[in-house]
């Protein structure tokens, strides 16, 4: 495992959850946004050997593309 693989993952998959968030300026969630780093985040993962983890990333990656298309 490459441990710049997985730090880059994990930061992406922290910015695709913080475009899940709504706040005060941000009212509806952005799963646009959310899906691209989820994205890059589960590709990150499975260079690193981390299965699991990018399994987890593609199951976020999917319910983005569902509410995309809701």
């Amino acid at each position: 495992m490459r441990r710049g693989d997985l730090t880059e993952a994990q930061k992406e998959m922290v910015k695709g959850q913080k475009c899940l968030k709504t706040g005060l300026f941000q009212w509806h969630p952005d799963h646009s946004g959310a899906s691209m780093h989820f994205d890059a985040a589960a590709k990150a993962f499975q260079l690193a050997g981390a299965y699991s983890q990018a399994t987890a990333a593609y199951e976020q990656l999917g319910l983005c593309y569902k509410a995309m298309n809701e």
